[in-house]
């Protein structure tokens, strides 16, 4: 029973592990001493969940898409369920242009479900949001600003649709900041606070991490719709001071591409997400590892391209195996002829790959500081900071069996048992037959890294790790003491 229970309490494979250990004691020390001290002055925090952290809720019948295992939550081995839970398919129309009613509604701090008729609780992002989203919304800003001459900590959430290609909801986070940017000064005024000029720092776990990197680098400019990448102006930058990225997949999760092409059961008495259905989510081919690390080969030790809709054709992987032709019977119930069902479903499968290569691309590009930011550069410094788990064996290497289409994980390496510690620090070493992996891993990244700390924590659990919240916040109010002492100018 208790490894059912564990098992229950993971997400989907391409997502993060969760856990529902209660927070130490450790934890409220810190947030006792650093969160509610007044005497330096802060930056508004953003928290960005994963891939399954954010609740989804279908707009016009209220039905719960994600968060919630009971009740009227969308079962994804019913056909209302799966079809509330994929996201729609139309050969020749972009991704960006099919949408749903499904809307996101809140950091998913909990599960609920019933097991024998008995209800269970189960914390996925509770002591994430415990910690850190201590304040979630207008009104709580307003009592928590009450009677103070000084800023404290204040602390937002930003749900999202994760199942939607990552960089659509750069948009969203740039209108989010622009509305707790209104409502922070109106309240900083009414206080008599001083804060002219109001910027934020954010905490990414996972997905998150690779929305906020597309934030930073391009604000709320969409990926062309050609093909093509979009010029790196720095523009979110202008926003956001420091930027902490947890369990960061930037190099891609090798477990991602493996549960696109085989689904995913969370636990036997659970309902299961099987490819056809994850299959038709743009996000989870954005989070596959790149080809030219060599993630999987064929048993010659020939890269396998993972981005090329032929291959995905020639195996079956995925949306395109005939035991899911089902699924796509339920999603597309006008069409009759497997075929047909077929090649709509290769059409999408093709997009989601055209697009999560361009995602990819666009934010492996070395960040560049604009020149007009170079004043503030000199003054405080913009802050990369990362934390990636680095004592759980994770999947590194597959091999194709070129007969069956079978993929079977070959060669494990140091991370979180999702994301490879090499892939958190995005070091372009990785491939290259003399890697190893060493301590010095990192040495090769594109990005800019302030600090890196490693944990010896599970995914999800990095989130909640003392050693996590002790040091966060240092690294945050250390900046704060920088802006505090940097010469106006």
């Amino acid at each position: 029973m208790r490894f059912r229970l564990a098992a229950i309490l993971t997400f989907l494979a391409f997502s993060a592990c969760t856990h529902s250990i209660a927070a130490p004691a450790s934890i409220d020390r810190v947030i006792d001493e650093q969160l509610r001290e007044d005497r330096v002055a802060r930056n508004p925090v953003i928290i960005i969940p994963g891939l399954g952290g954010s609740r989804l809720v279908d707009y016009d019948s209220g039905d719960v898409v994600w968060g919630t295992y009971r009740g009227d939550f969308a079962d994804p081995d019913t056909p209302d369920g799966a079809y509330l839970f994929s996201l729609p398919m139309r050969e020749g129309v972009p991704l960006a242009k099919l949408r749903d009613g499904v809307v996101p509604l809140g950091i998913l701090d909990r599960v609920r479900f019933r097991l024998f008729g008995i209800p269970f609780d189960a914390g996925v992002y509770r002591d994430f949001v415990r910690v850190f989203g201590m304040f979630r919304d207008d009104e709580d800003l307003g009592r928590t600003l009450a009677g103070r001459r000084h800023q404290p900590l204040v602390v937002f959430q930003f749900s999202y649709d994760w199942r939607r290609d990552i960089s659509e909801n750069a948009r969203r986070l740039q209108d989010f900041m622009d509305e707790k940017r209104e409502a922070l000064a109106y309240e900083y005024e009414r206080r008599g606070i001083g804060a002219k000029d109001i910027h934020f720092d954010i905490i990414a776990h996972s997905m998150g991490s690779l929305l906020t990197r597309y934030y930073l680098r391009y604000g709320a400019a969409p990926l062309p719709e050609d093909g093509s990448l979009p010029e790196p102006t720095g523009e979110g930058m202008k926003h956001v001071d420091a930027a902490v990225l947890v369990g960061p997949p930037n190099a891609g999760s090798l477990d991602s591409f493996l549960a696109l092409t085989d689904g995913y059961n969370i636990a036997s008495i659970l309902p299961s997400y099987k490819a056809g259905v994850i299959g038709t989510l743009p996000s989870g081919y954005q989070l596959m590892p790149r080809v030219r690390h060599r993630p999987v080969t064929l048993p010659d030790g020939t890269a396998v391209d993972l981005y090329d809709p032929a291959v995905w054709d020639r195996y079956s992987w995925g949306i395109l195996a005939e035991d899911q032709d089902r699924y796509l019977q339920w999603f597309l119930p006008g069409v009759t002829e497997r075929a047909d069902r077929r090649r709509i479903a290769l059409d999408h499968l093709s997009k989601c790959l055209a697009r999560a290569k361009q995602f990819q691309a666009a934010i492996d590009i070395p960040i560049r500081i604009p020149d007009s930011l170079k004043e503030k550069q000199d003054r405080t410094g913009f802050r990369a900071i990362l934390y990636a788990g680095n004592a759980l064996p994770t999947a590194a290497r597959a091999v194709v069996d070129p007969a069956t289409g079978r993929v079977a994980v070959t060669e494990r390496g140091p991370g979180d048992g999702r994301v490879l510690r090499s892939s958190a620090l995005m070091d372009e070493r990785v491939g290259r037959e003399d890697f190893s992996g060493g301590p010095d891993a990192g040495a090769g990244s594109p990005i800019d890294w302030t600090k890196t700390i490693d944990l010896a924590s599970e995914h999800m659990e990095i989130t909640s790790d003392p050693a996590f919240v002790d040091t966060v916040f240092g690294h945050l109010t250390e900046l704060r003491v920088r802006r505090r002492q940097a010469p106006k100018h």
